[in-house]
């Protein structure tokens, strides 16, 4: 009786202990969790187009010669782990680099870094684009290019509708207002409304300087001291301001892109657009800039 117990009761062990070596090996032969003398898991990682592509792409290089994926596969897992932009671009543009079976996967490798480079300064570009708001002394057109360039570079997964709502929001209030109560459709539509808001502005400012004699041009007396003979004096002309405004919109357009930059000087007088006396065309603005004298 001893003998048969021992027996059935060793026969009961070895059923039971079955299942669990049997679910064991499964563990080992499961290419997740591939287990030796230390057990290890690589952790999956996808790529949407805002990850580190270099990270990613050591990552799959080591799953490959992990679970010594074949070559000729190499491409394939690598697409799998593709995601959102990522694998738009490839469905797109990306099988194309695949053409010979043998370095398919290194075009393909060399094709998704070029595509999406590595931002370097992530983290600083990612606080200005969130943190940053119009300077008072900003343009609001370049406060806002910023910010789309910004928005470029890191590749942020944001709609258009968001976009534009956020950037909005960072706009000094004046031309916050101006811009809300127009309702941009999209950043094409938002540069149009404050491109326009910048020439208005503009405008207003040029009618409010110099206009101390009304009915005359913005150019105020100016007099040139020549030592003993009597002064050069300039005196402010009659003209259309609305043209005046036009050249004078260009010319300090000009001025704030750095084109052109006024000298201090005694010698250099203002200069106007006035119609000469035997009834020639006025000097255009570029002649009015040229005759100018433009120095440092």
């Amino acid at each position: 009786m001893a003998t048969g117990s021992f027996m059935s009761h060793n026969y009961s062990s070895s059923q039971s202990e079955v299942p669990r070596d049997h679910y064991n090996g499964a563990q080992r032969i499961n290419p997740e969790n591939r287990v030796g003398s230390s057990f290890r898991i690589i952790p999956e990682q996808y790529f949407s187009g805002i990850e580190n592509i270099d990270d990613f792409l050591e990552n799959i290089d080591h799953n490959l010669a992990y679970y010594e994926i074949p070559a000729q596969l190499a491409c394939t897992y690598l697409k799998g782990h593709l995601k959102g932009r990522a694998l738009d671009w490839f469905e797109v543009l990306g099988y194309r680099v695949i053409e010979d079976k043998t370095t398919d996967y290194a075009h393909l490798k060399q094709a998704l870094s070029e595509q999406f480079p590595v931002v370097r300064n992530r983290s600083e570009l990612e606080t200005r684009f969130y943190s940053s708001s119009q300077r008072r002394d900003q343009q609001p057109s370049d406060f806002i290019y910023e910010l789309l360039k910004i928005h470029k570079i890191l590749k942020l997964e944001m709609s258009e509708e968001k976009l534009i709502d956020h950037v909005v929001s960072r706009l000094e209030p004046q031309i916050l207002d101006y811009v809300e109560v127009r309702h941009p459709r999209n950043t094409a539509n938002l540069l149009q409304i404050v491109d326009k808001y910048e020439e208005r502005f503009i405008h207003r400012q040029i009618r409010g300087l110099f206009s101390d004699q009304p009915g005359l041009t913005h150019v105020v007396y100016h007099e040139i001291d020549t030592g003993d003979k009597g002064p050069v004096v300039s005196r402010p002309y009659k003209y259309d301001r609305v043209k005046q405004g036009i050249i004078d919109y260009h010319i300090d357009k000009m001025l704030r892109d750095g084109t052109i930059c006024p000298i201090n000087s005694p010698y250099a007088s203002p200069v106007v657009l006035t119609r000469k006396n035997n009834d020639l065309p006025p000097d255009s603005p570029r002649r009015i800039v040229s005759r100018s004298i433009i120095g440092n």
